[in-house]
């Protein structure tokens, strides 16, 4: 059972839009612990290797290697080589995306980076970055880093939109994530957004429909081809993870827990949580304060 810890963003990423930084770790083992958060995280390794695990998949990588981490998507990294390893990590806001691209294709690009969907390219090989462009792009942000010429920060988003162009054409397969139209693909988005900063409500798809002017049949049909899931099933996703952050977090009763993540049925909250996790929320919560004590 791996419990993720949530991250609020950094004020660098806040403030700037893209954070870039270097992690020199020098002993097998070490790495960083599982999180969650909001930024788009690529990596891009320099020396030694690693074990990431994201969206569900677990992926050994080397030097030159480039590993895409979504918004929202629980990870966490261990390095294998004897040696530690060295890599860059660039941090971008998912709303970074609106400023640089069109506004009629923008919402497109903005679920490439933020929808974990089965088939989608998380890791390039060293030989692939080198072909995207991705290993250049990545020199020319560690150049304007260190020497801080005029206009360095420029310098520095410039390049970081190389490497998500290089990015959003590597990942691709031949099928776009959705032949709908940008109004209602940005419409669904939207939903999505108003899902996460209010799924302790009593929310129905019925309701989302009417805010995205969309009749019911239509608004569910698109929002499971966008999104991979029903409304139903996104929503409780949300929660059954806001309630595992809450368990961890808190020493609320179970019932209370159930109520702030927006079940107001408890037994249907133990079940969706076990369906989920494949333990009981009282389970879960034991056996993270055990391992805590443990480590």
């Amino acid at each position: 059972m791996r419990t993720y810890r949530y991250e609020t963003e950094e004020p660098l990423v806040v403030q700037r839009d893209i954070d870039f930084f270097i992690q020199n770790i020098r002993r097998k083992g070490r790495g960083f612990t599982a999180h969650i958060h909001t930024a788009v995280e690529v990596l891009f390794l320099r020396e030694g290797q690693m074990r990431v695990l994201s969206e569900g998949e677990e992926f050994f990588v080397g030097p030159g290697a480039t590993v895409l981490i979504r918004s929202n998507t629980g990870h966490t990294g261990e390095v294998v080589s004897e040696d530690g390893c060295i890599y860059w990590v660039l941090k971008i806001k998912p709303s970074y995306l609106y400023d640089i691209s069109f506004r009629d294709r923008s919402s497109r690009y903005l679920m490439d980076f933020t929808l974990n969907r089965a088939g989608k390219k998380i890791v390039w090989t060293a030989e692939e970055s080198e072909t995207l462009g991705i290993t250049a792009a990545v020199d020319e942000l560690i150049r304007e880093r260190e020497q801080k010429d005029y206009g360095y920060d420029i310098a520095m988003k410039i390049h970081a939109s190389t490497i998500l162009l290089a990015l959003l054409r590597g990942m691709q397969t031949g099928q776009p994530l959705s032949d709908e139209g940008e109004q209602t693909v940005r419409n669904i988005y939207d939903t999505m957004i108003y899902i996460n900063e209010h799924f302790s409500e009593d929310l129905t798809a019925e309701a989302c429909a009417e805010r995205c002017y969309l009749s019911y049949s239509y608004f569910s049909r698109t929002f499971r081809k966008v999104t991979g899931k029903t409304f139903r099933e996104y929503l409780n996703t949300l929660r059954i993870d806001r309630a595992e952050r809450a368990l961890v977090s808190s020493e609320n009763p179970i019932t209370q827990v159930a109520a702030d993540c927006g079940f107001n049925n408890v037994a249907y909250f133990i079940a969706t949580f076990r369906k989920q996790k494949g333990v009981t929320p009282l389970s879960f919560r034991k056996a993270y304060k055990k391992n805590k004590e443990e480590s």
